[in-house]
């Protein structure tokens, strides 16, 4: 895979005027008047199924590797042939009467069904088709739908980037219901055990103990690609932008077909509308 040997390589092909460049404007909102998105401060939030400028997703059934085909995925091309897409920028502009972060991620695989009241390990399954070599992916817990309130522990089986199978993640407390917010798609990642880098693949996912109400959860392989924050404070009666910071460190190469979503953490319980960016430029392999 082709890699810039200076930034003053990237800087001449990004002025270049080369027809290899492309600017994606995408917004979410992330909680409309408190419901049904509603966040607890500082949780994290998966917006798959939330509206925007791309069509929502909708929750996921039985296992499936997503593409940029599947409906909830923002709209990407692939690299024109003979070219590596990469990645330059990720930016983050949230409305809210704090500040929050953004996570750019490939949703790699997901499935949804999955039950908080049963004790015995629960399927996952399935193959995911890009990044297979698993340095990077992590696992995420997603509620799509309340379930109880009695807090337990979860754990999940999954095969590594060396290719182990049989590892366990550290086990997280896991309540599939939070009292101010119901069904509100929190997401959680579970850590990967001592001296693991990635993912492979998940084989199950277990619960110490039934949280008391069955709900809807799922699992996502994810492999995070940047990280935004920004925040808008009430400035003299009005609203102002008081920081704005894109993060991508170094140029990100982009493989075809990637299901680009996106995860936001906010500390502001009401209404979030979020604006994003992403810069991507091609390089001749």
């Amino acid at each position: 895979m082709p890699q810039f040997a200076s930034l003053s390589e990237m800087l001449n092909l990004a002025t270049g005027g080369s027809v290899q460049q492309h600017l994606y404007v995408g917004h979410k909102q992330a909680t409309i008047a408190g419901a049904p998105y509603a966040q607890t401060y500082g949780g994290w939030l998966d917006a798959w199924t939330i509206d925007g400028r791309t069509p929502p997703g909708t929750t996921p059934g039985t296992v499936a590797a997503p593409t940029s085909a599947t409906q909830g995925a923002i709209e990407y091309t692939n690299a024109t042939s003979g070219y590596t897409k990469y990645l330059i920028e990720f930016n983050a502009f949230i409305e809210s009467d704090a500040h929050g972060q953004m996570v750019l991620y490939d949703r790699l695989l997901h499935i949804g069904g999955l039950s908080s009241t049963v004790t015995t390990a629960q399927t996952v399954g399935g193959s995911i088709t890009r990044n297979t070599g698993g340095v990077g992916n992590e696992i995420w817990l997603v509620n799509y739908g309340t379930g109880g309130a009695t807090p337990q522990t979860i754990t999940a089986s999954y095969t590594n980037q060396a290719g182990t199978s049989g590892r366990t993640t550290l086990p997280i407390r896991w309540r599939a219901s939070q009292a101010s917010t119901g069904a509100d798609l929190f997401t959680v990642g579970l850590p990967l055990q001592a001296g693991d880098s990635g993912v492979q693949s998940v084989q199950s996912v277990t619960l110490s103990g039934s949280t008391g109400t069955a709900g809807n959860f799922g699992v996502v392989i994810a492999r995070p690609l940047a990280i935004a924050q920004g925040s808008l404070y009430y400035v003299s009666g009005g609203r102002g932008q008081t920081s704005l910071i894109q993060n991508v460190h170094r140029p990100i190469a982009l493989a075809d077909d990637m299901c680009l979503s996106v995860a936001v953490s906010t500390v502001d319980s009401g209404e979030d509308d979020i604006t994003f960016s992403l810069y991507t430029l091609e390089k001749a392999n």
